[in-house]
């Protein structure tokens, strides 16, 4: 039997990707921010710069069937988990 990863998307505290990441690595969650390449104009000149897809925001993904919500709402550098309606998360569809 495999186990899969559930993904949460968690709001970031401003310039807490970091240190949200670190953190929660250390609590054994894996941690996702998708970054897009875009290319910035400044006058005649422009250069490529990497930005977040989703800024503000970082998917945390995990194994365990109940994972402890006040670990994570509590990391340095998360604001707060991200909840549809519910008292808990909702897991981030996989498609």
């Amino acid at each position: 039997m495999t186990s899969s990863i559930l993904w949460f998307l968690a709001q970031l505290k401003p310039n807490g990707f970091e240190r949200a990441s670190v953190n929660l690595e250390r609590q054994e969650f894996q941690t996702f921010m998708p970054i897009r390449e875009m290319l910035i104009r400044r006058g005649r000149s422009s250069h490529k710069s990497k930005q977040p897809l989703f800024p503000g925001y970082i998917f945390v993904g995990t194994e365990r069937v109940n994972p402890n919500w006040s670990s994570i709402n509590s990391t340095l550098g998360i604001s707060r988990l991200v909840s549809f309606g519910k008292n808990e998360p909702a897991p981030i569809p996989e498609q």
